[in-house]
Order: C-alpha cells, then structure tokens, then sequence
C-alpha cells in the first residue's frame, strides 16, 4: 500500500512539472550595439491587441540578448525596443516569425534597419516584398510632387491622372502575383491583409481560392476569407439600396 502511494506520488510531481514546463520553438538571439540600458520586448498581436510575450534587459553590463515563444502558426511579430536614458523614444521592427532560430543585429543609432538572418521561407520573401513595396512608395512620393507642380502650373491633369491610375494597377497586380507565386506561404494572405485590401473582390477571391489547404486553415487564411465575405456583404447591401432608391423614384401610372 505504502509502494502504490509512493508510486502515485511521483506520477503526480512528474506531471505537475511537465505541465510547468513550456516548450519554446522560437528562439531569438541579438545583439544591439552601444546600447547601454533599456529594454527589448517581443509582441504579437492577440484579440486586436499588442500583448508582450517575451522581454530582455541591458544594463550595461553586455549588448546581447534572447528572447523566446511558443508559436501555434507563423505570424508576423514585433520586436520593440525601449531606451532607458529616453523613455519616450520607442523604436519596433517586424519579422515573419516560424519555428527556429533568428538572429538580429542591430545598432542603437539605427534599430530599424536591424539585419535579421534565418531559414525561414516567409521572412525571405517579406523581405523581398518590402523591397518592391519601397520602390512603389518611393513612385507614389514623386507623383505628389508632379501634381503639386501640375496644379501650380495650371496644367491639364488628364494625363497625369491616366499615369497615376496605371501606377496603381502595376501596384496591384505585383501584389496579386506575388501572393498566387507564395500561395504555399502563410504571407500570401498576409499581403493582401495589409497591403491590398482595396483590391477588386475577383482577385481576393482569385488568391484565396489558389491558396494551399493549411494556408486556408490559417490565422492570415481566415482572416483573407473573412476580409471576402465582408466585401461580398457590403456590396450585395450597396446593390439592394440601389434596387430599393431606383424603385422609389419611379413614377407611378395613373
């Protein structure tokens, strides 16, 4: 009796301690140069909201830090940093977090542009789609000088306007191609998230419909079908208040 209790004892204690026990399988490893003091915080977003799940101090004794999680899905993160001698000044870069091991280095004059190595598939092709993003920001940014300079000169817009929606159209069409070539990524769903909600309901539907199963069954995958079906509803309500208006201003026979 005395052995059965003993036995269900340690059964107990091994559960309880393995329960206790988080498995992480992100690991984040950095290095901040100069930095003295401050604070490193890892984010994700959860219910709307920035919540932090990790956290790192320098003071001053190294300029290294690690930070770890545990991820259900790749999902884009962020890294915040905290200046100790400011602390109002709040610097944050993002990264396409997965399973495995990131590296960060970084400057405190320069945290933005932290160089982040990794295996991860999703974090290389971000990077690329930041890249063409950048130069299509960039475009956008002379064709606001251009019409300002239209505007002063008094000159025609009609061409300007012609350029400006053909502009829009080579934006749009990248970021549909890019999605239908990554359809195997969780960030395929996530370009359109966040950079092509304006997108014609067709090429929404066109990438989701391409997209693998277990990128459908996603975080990114469900929130791309649900941005769908929102758009969906809102233009059958626009159409039926048409239908209704028109019906009303109708005149009637006598």
């Amino acid at each position: 009796m005395k052995k059965l209790l003993f036995i269900s004892i340690v059964t107990l204690s091994l559960l309880a301690c393995s329960e206790n026990k988080t498995s992480y399988n992100l690991h984040i490893e950095g290095r901040i140069s100069d930095l003295k003091l401050g604070k490193i915080y890892l984010q994700a977003v959860r219910d709307s909201s920035l919540v932090n799940l990790d956290s790192a101090k320098f003071e001053g004794k190294h300029e290294n830090f690690k930070l770890k999680a545990q991820l259900e899905e790749p999902e884009l993160m962020l890294l915040v940093l905290k200046k100790h001698n400011n602390d109002d000044y709040i610097e944050s870069i993002s990264f396409f977090a997965e399973e495995g091991t990131y590296n960060i280095e970084a400057k405190v004059t320069d945290f933005t542009k932290a160089k982040i190595s990794s295996t991860s598939r999703n974090q290389e092709k971000l990077e690329e789609l930041r890249s063409i993003i950048k130069g299509f920001n960039n475009q956008d940014l002379e064709l606001v000088e251009e019409e300002f300079k239209l505007k002063s000169q008094n000159k025609n817009l009609d061409d300007f306007e012609k350029k400006k929606r053909g502009m829009e159209r080579r934006r749009y069409l990248y970021l549909v191609n890019f999605a239908l070539k990554n359809k195997d990524l969780e960030l395929a769903p996530f370009t359109l998230l966040s950079e092509g909600t304006n997108l014609n309901i067709k090429y929404l539907d066109t990438v989701y419909t391409s997209l693998d199963q277990n990128i459908k069954r996603s975080k990114y995958g469900i929130e791309l079908k649900e941005l769908i079906e929102y758009r969906k509803q809102q233009q059958e309500n626009a159409t039926k208040e048409t239908i209704e208006q028109d019906s009303i201003q109708q005149p009637t026979s006598t």
